[in-house]
């Protein structure tokens, strides 16, 4: 079962203190005197104490700069992935400035690229797209495609003509 403790994290509940670790007086009395001991003599050494609360300051420092790095990791692949995806739309766009190659269709809009060998079709291109490939990869799988107009895709798939037709 994972419950959220501290820093909105989940993780386990405490483990009880093992038997080994604990502390061995019997006496509570005992205890409290060690106790007191080990606080004086820690309050008496003002060097280790400015030591522990810098290193907690430290830590604070390097909490923070670790947030301020990743924020700049991700702006960084922010603006690939942007750039990225503006590769790939002038590519497509690109690759429909010819048209359906039956019809006289030129609207991007009305063009749909098709495989011409379904078995070598690894992905659609808006998948491609959608799933951020690179631009690499898109640009081989348009080699293998042919652009239509979404009506003479559709006849095609309606057994009007083939391929070897157009």
């Amino acid at each position: 079962m994972s419950l959220a403790f501290g820093l909105g994290q989940a993780t386990q509940p405490p483990q009880p203190i093992k038997e080994e670790y604990r502390v061995p007086y019997k006496d509570a009395a005992k205890q409290k005197a060690a106790q007191a001991l080990w606080f004086q003599r820690k309050k008496a050494d003002p060097e280790a104490y400015r030591r522990r609360l810098e290193d907690a300051r430290n830590l604070k420092d390097r909490i923070r700069q670790v947030k301020i790095e990743e924020g700049t990791h991700r702006s960084v692949a922010s603006k690939k992935r942007k750039s990225n995806n503006e590769l790939v739309a002038n590519l497509i766009a690109e690759a429909k400035t010819n048209g359906c190659i039956r019809c006289d269709e030129v609207d991007h809009a009305c063009l749909d690229f098709h495989h011409k060998d379904p078995v070598d079709k690894l992905f659609g291109i808006a998948v491609g797209r959608r799933k951020e490939m690179s631009v690499e990869l898109i640009r081989a799988e348009i080699a293998k495609c042919v652009v239509f107009c979404k009506n003479c895709h559709s006849k095609f798939h309606a057994g009007r003509f083939t391929i070897e037709e157009v």
